[in-house]
């Protein structure tokens, strides 16, 4: 198996720097389905999917999981033009997935019911959610440790596969799980082209800002 040569002499993050993300994910947005507790909920869940990587990974693997190098290889700028064409293509075809296979009715509700808000407080723990703490915290995870994880397991076959499909698991979406691998794909790459999670975090809040603002302009409509 292909591994890197000095994997199996480099510590291990803790097993709860995984669990505690999956838990996380599986049981908060459970504890509140509208109004605050449902944001509450939302931002919590952002908070611990990489809280547990930043205060948990051994020091010698920060520098491979957690990099945050703004020397990053290749040209900011064409990192910056990739965002700036990919993030209106993977709306339109959010989008389009919408109209061809729409989410149920009564999920759809739901969902809604979760994120919008009612008044300014539960507005802004929405945006710190989708437009802070997510493009940060899951870049963490997802293309920092589950990467790690994944290569020490089965090397660098799909490295960019196995990892895009599980970020899109994750958010227990199917309907949106098309778009979301693709999203994890783009994602992974930039990270492995770029060496650092700062183009993925990057890419990631311009999608999320841009489908947030999609969402508040839409208006009150949206409520099905």
């Amino acid at each position: 198996m292909d591994r890197h040569p000095l994997m199996n002499e480099q510590p291990t993050p803790p097993l709860a720097t995984l669990l505690v993300p999956l838990a996380a994910a599986v049981i908060l947005p459970m504890s509140a389905s509208a109004g605050l507790g449902a944001k509450l909920a939302i931002l919590f869940t952002e908070l611990l999917i990489g809280l547990p990587c930043l205060l948990l990974v051994p020091d010698p693997l920060r520098p491979e999981i957690l990099s945050f190098r703004t020397q990053i290889a290749g040209s900011w700028s064409l990192y910056v033009l990739a965002c700036l064409l990919f993030v209106p293509a993977l709306q339109g075809l959010t989008l389009l997935f919408d109209l061809v296979v729409p989410i149920p009715e009564e999920i759809s509700r739901a969902l809604l019911r979760a994120v919008t808000p009612e008044g300014g407080l539960e507005a802004a723990l929405i945006v710190a959610s989708a437009a802070i703490l997510a493009p940060v915290m899951e870049e963490i995870f997802f293309r920092g440790l589950v990467p790690w994880f994944w290569r020490r397991r089965f090397g660098e076959r799909g490295l960019l596969v196995g990892p895009a499909a599980f970020f899109a698991l994750f958010h227990l979406n199917p309907w949106h799980f098309p778009v979301l691998f693709l999203l994890g794909l783009m994602l992974g790459e930039f990270r492995r082209r770029s060496g650092s999670l700062l183009p993925g975090i990057l890419l990631h809040f311009l999608n999320n800002v841009t489908a947030l603002s999609l969402f508040f302009l839409s208006g009150p409509d949206r409520m099905l």
